[in-house]
């Protein structure tokens, strides 16, 4: 393994390693947030070298594709790469939702969409209460609140004729999303 003047290796390849030393509990909480919202945060050094840190601890899958992604030679940041990810799973969700009839302008629709990259990113070994209550936080809504606006949003589009509950038409949703997503990425 070779390495450059600041004693790190060439290639990320050569050297992965994060370190984050601080005494102060908010920057560790800051640092804990984003890596429960994006799965990923980048660390930059006082040489200019890009450390990533990745949360496997809800979702392994999505873990193992960042780390692919950032072994494979790319001239993009892991920002730019995470946002662009990020935005792509919102027009996926978006657009399956439209492909079902939902109703942009009922916000059962907006949470359903929230809903759904939530569960993406976190996996299905949450119950739907506690979902219901995350989604509910950033809406400043109650859980039932939430679960009852995506069940008006459903009842409004082409999903309820077949006679699905939440729950079930949300798994039917994922499941979508996760097979054209990841198709995409």
């Amino acid at each position: 393994m070779e390495k450059n003047a600041f004693g790190y290796a060439k290639t990320i390849k050569d050297e992965i390693g994060i370190y984050i030393v601080c005494d102060d509990s908010n920057l560790l909480i800051t640092v804990n947030q984003i890596l429960r919202k994006s799965g990923m945060v980048a660390i930059s050094d006082t040489a200019g070298r890009q450390h990533f840190l990745i949360d496997a601890r809800k979702n392994r899958c999505l873990a193992t594709q960042y780390i692919k992604k950032l072994l494979l030679p790319s001239s993009d940041s892991a920002a730019v790469m995470s946002e662009n990810r990020d935005q792509l799973l919102e027009n996926t969700v978006n657009s399956i939702l439209d492909s079902h009839g939902f109703d942009k302008t009922l916000i059962g629709t907006t949470l359903l969409s929230s809903l759904l990259r939530h569960i993406y990113y976190v996996g299905v070994e949450l119950h739907y209460k506690k979902i219901y209550a995350d989604i509910g936080k950033i809406y400043t809504m109650s859980s039932g609140q939430v679960e009852r606006n995506i069940r008006y949003a459903l009842q409004k589009s082409n999903m309820w004729y077949v006679g699905l509950k939440n729950a079930k038409a949300c798994l039917m949703l994922l499941e979508e999303v996760r097979e054209r997503f990841d198709k995409m990425s």
